[in-house]
């Protein structure tokens, strides 16, 4: 069983990314993601001793509540600072240019791309990997590399170094709470603020 699982980790969050930038997954990204999304809760809705409620557990939140917003708050400053000193044409240019399409994406982005991605990254791969990964430690860090790995279909490094720093937080976040309504508050506050100041064409494909 154990071999078993090594083989599907590496094959789900390390050989599917690297197929899909290679070109040989015919679907674009969000039907892929919700496809696996599909796999994953499947394989979790069968596990008997999985506990469902982490699949929102909103009552966990007064865990996090001051790190949680106080990690946001430094982290949106140096965003934020980032786009203003790299690309200050950028700043605020979706949501000034384009509002239709940044409300959107604030209304859709939670529902269609968070919570499938915190599903997969988090409820599932803590359930489905802890007997490869045993120390808390080392499965906070594979999720987040597996994260950050994932994020190689945008075909950039900064998707891939501003992800893998969020899976880490987020990974963090569901180890303490054990609630996807948490860390899915959580990947939707960064999420969200990217778009507005900026960054989001380097979370954007044009297959999404």
């Amino acid at each position: 069983m154990r071999l078993y699982l090594i083989v599907e980790f590496i094959a789900l969050f390390w050989l599917l990314p690297l197929l899909y930038v290679l070109g040989y997954l015919p679907l674009p990204v969000i039907p892929t993601l919700l496809l696996v999304t599909v796999v994953c809760c499947v394989i979790l809705f069968c596990d008997k001793e999985f506990d469902r409620t982490r699949l929102w557990r909103a009552g966990a939140l007064s865990k996090v509540l001051l790190p949680l917003f106080g990690f946001f708050a430094i982290g949106a400053l140096a965003l934020a600072a980032l786009v203003y000193l790299r690309e200050p044409d950028r700043l605020f240019d979706l949501p000034y240019h384009k509002p239709a399409i940044y409300l959107s994406i604030l209304c859709l982005y939670p529902i269609i791309s968070v919570y499938p991605q915190e599903l997969v990254y988090r409820a599932f791969f803590f359930r489905r990997y802890e007997p490869i990964f045993p120390r808390e430690r080392m499965l906070v860090w594979m999720s987040a590399l597996a994260f950050g790995w994932m994020h190689i279909v945008f075909e950039n490094v900064l998707a891939v170094a501003l992800t893998l720093i969020g899976g880490f937080l987020f990974s963090r976040t569901y180890l303490r709470t054990r609630s996807l309504f948490c860390v899915g508050l959580e990947h939707s506050l960064y999420g969200c603020f990217i778009f507005t100041i900026g960054l989001g064409r380097y979370f954007f494909s044009g297959t999404l």
